[in-house]
């Protein structure tokens, strides 16, 4: 039985939607993942109410899409955006 860990995605600001695996949601969401598997991560650029958000970068430090290798402990990734004109 493989172990698994609940993995959480938010956006800053709120409410913006990312990608983990094959789960597309608005965030905050939390993702339950095999221990090791690779997941990929994609904070797209979007509109939300009417304005539009760029990504600046992930709590990890990494590209706005990019693949991680789920830990064996609950972990928050977290995909900063700025608000454009």
């Amino acid at each position: 039985q493989p172990k698994t860990v609940n993995l959480t995605f938010q956006s800053n600001p709120t409410s913006l939607q990312l990608t983990a695996g094959p789960t597309t949601a608005r965030a905050p969401f939390t993702i339950t993942a095999i221990q090791n598997a690779q997941l990929q991560l994609i904070a797209p650029n979007q509109k939300y109410r009417g304005k539009n958000y760029v990504f600046v970068s992930w709590s990890d430090g990494l590209a706005q899409s990019h693949i991680i290798t789920a830990p064996s402990t609950p972990t928050t990734y977290t995909a900063t955006f700025q608000r454009t004109k």
